[in-house]
């Protein structure tokens, strides 16, 4: 997804979190914290330019990064999974103390942030899920694939675990060359495959109760 997709569904998070719900009435004037969670790849990095549009309205904002990603590489190994990146976003609302969240997950923190609610249902104001996965209790982000079929897919797991880096042009970047693809290319990071295949556990519904929105990509080609 390009920056100005992020940066073109910014109003739909500035409207979730002004946006209420019977049971969860916002005091008046009062701006909901928003948590934004990043996908494959990534890291709180790429949430850039969204979070200082938002910190602009003042907004708080939560750009989170997830174990084995981004600056957090260094903790990286086969034995990170899903629910070590659950933990990640679970801790950071729980620590924060943060309540009336405006949960955001895009491409595959859509299974990130749904197990997050499943957890902290009460604290979740809105889920936004961008462009992502929404699995159903039991089932992986790509469901039924197997750490043989991403070797296979990926032309071999680095260290057996690892996803080669994605490629820039299937993130919406066609010039390899342009500021923002190097701007990506440089703090993209290898993805841990075994978070693709671990299913989720939501034992209370998921989603379910949570008001959402799902930003759909119209177009593949530029990811937009």
């Amino acid at each position: 997804m390009q920056r100005r997709t992020f940066v073109t569904a910014t109003p739909v998070l500035a409207a979730a979190t002004a946006a209420s719900a019977p049971a969860r009435a916002q005091a008046p004037g009062k701006r909901r914290p928003i948590v934004l969670v990043h996908g494959a790849g990534h890291g709180g990095w790429c949430w850039r330019d969204v979070r200082r549009l938002l910190q602009a309205e003042g907004f708080e904002v939560f750009a989170p990064t997830m174990t084995g990603l981004g600056e957090r590489v260094h903790l990286r190994s086969a034995q990170v999974s899903l629910r070590t990146h659950i933990t990640d976003i679970v801790n950071v609302i729980e620590f924060e103390e943060l309540t009336d969240v405006v949960l955001v997950g895009h491409s595959y923190a859509g299974t990130v942030v749904t197990a997050v609610c499943d957890a902290l249902k009460p604290r979740i104001a809105h889920v936004i899920i961008i462009d992502g996965a929404v699995p159903k209790d039991g089932e992986a982000t790509f469901p039924g694939i197997t750490m043989a079929e991403m070797d296979k897919r990926y032309g071999g797991l680095i260290d057996g675990y690892l996803i080669p880096k994605l490629n820039t042009a299937g993130l919406g970047f066609p010039d390899p060359e342009s500021e923002q693809a190097r701007w990506l290319k440089r703090r993209l990071t290898e993805h841990l495959a075994q978070v693709w295949a671990e299913p989720v556990s939501l034992p209370n519904g998921g989603t379910d109760g949570v008001p959402r929105t799902y930003v759909q990509c119209a177009d593949p080609k530029t990811m937009s």
